[in-house]
């Protein structure tokens, strides 16, 4: 989540062009709620307990989206958010989500031994 301050200009003309500098420079980092929401069911399996089937077709969706760029078979709503933001957004966006099934799947190898 993004929050924005702005500062009223006071009448000081150079403190007013100083802070549009600043808002022209900022980049927005949010992604598409419908983005947030395919990334958050990707990792809904590696919530549960125990692993199964589901962590393997979300570790698959994760590679065709991010890896491969592969966008065929998601919801129209889905493909047009993901055309919408730069690839690079959207990887910056999908490594917290990436790092945790990662780190679920470590944990069960590792608990196995």
């Amino acid at each position: 989540m993004c929050l924005y301050t702005h500062s009223w200009p006071t009448g000081n003309d150079e403190e007013h062009e100083k802070d549009n500098d600043d808002d022209e420079n900022s980049v927005d980092l949010g992604l598409p709620v419908s983005v947030q929401t395919f990334l958050w069911r990707q990792i809904a399996p590696f919530i549960r307990p125990r692993l199964g089937k589901l962590h393997e077709a979300s570790c698959m969706s994760f590679e065709k989206v991010l890896v491969q760029n592969i966008q065929f078979g998601l919801s129209p709503p889905l493909t047009k958010a993901l055309g919408a933001i730069p690839r690079w957004r959207l990887l910056q966006g999908a490594l917290p989500h990436v790092m945790h099934a990662c780190a679920a799947l470590l944990y069960c190898k590792f608990s196995s031994l």
